[in-house]
């Protein structure tokens, strides 16, 4: 009984979370206890869980007049790739000393796509298979504490980097930057793997600081 209840929690959990990071919570809302039990069609105890761990997350903060959602803040970005330009490159020099063929296959596999993608203005793909690329690299680098790390930050800033892409030059850049990136792996130099991974990281961060600069000024 007590597996049952941990794992609606779990999937309440999930979609609130995937909720809050797609834009559908957004920064400044409330969220109510009863309107989310009537809505997803379960008890206050599962919403009550999902919430408490939302809040240790920070994704929401408790208030007197509910859950507020705080979401991803733009200092959060500029943390969140300050992380990742650091721990993503390490995670590439990892990876670059015991890739295997195969990975290396779908790898540039990988970049065929995105190459292919870009060019014919299909951003949602393009956003899909760089999430891709970045994942086998980090699922394969040897160590969990990094994969763990790391694919809890890639969710955190998906809604951004989905939108960077939609930018023809961003994407255009962030392919050749991940040829650049499976060259070096290819050719087993992980120091220069992790340099081109630094370096692309702080290059995804401007592009999606500019975004959202762009849409203030905008509204």
């Amino acid at each position: 009984m007590n597996i049952g209840k941990i794992s609606l929690a779990d999937k309440v959990f999930e979609q609130l979370e995937d909720g809050i990071l797609d834009g559908v919570y957004a920064p400044g809302e409330y969220l109510s206890e009863n309107k989310l039990s009537d809505g997803l069609g379960v008890s206050r105890t599962p919403v009550r869980e999902a919430l408490r761990r939302l809040a240790q997350d920070g994704l929401i903060e408790d208030t007197p007049r509910g859950a507020l959602v705080l979401g991803v803040s733009e200092d959060d970005i500029e943390v969140i790739y300050e992380i990742r330009a650091r721990v993503e490159g390490y995670a590439a020099r990892l990876f670059t000393g015991r890739v295997t063929e195969a990975e290396l296959d779908m790898l540039a596999e990988n970049v065929g796509m995105q190459k292919f993608c870009s060019e014919s203005g299909r951003a949602d793909s393009s956003g899909d298979l760089d999430t891709r690329f970045h994942e086998i690299i980090y699922e394969n680098c040897g160590s969990r504490i990094l994969y763990d790390l790391l694919s809890t930050l890639h969710k955190k800033v998906r809604r951004y980097r989905r939108a960077s892409y939609a930018d023809p030059e961003r994407a255009r850049l962030a392919v050749s930057e991940h040829r650049a990136i499976l060259d070096a792996i290819t050719a087993r130099d992980g120091g220069l793997a992790e340099r081109i991974v630094t370096e692309h990281v702080k290059n995804a961060k401007e592009s999606i600081l500019r975004n959202l600069k762009s849409h203030r000024e905008e509204t």
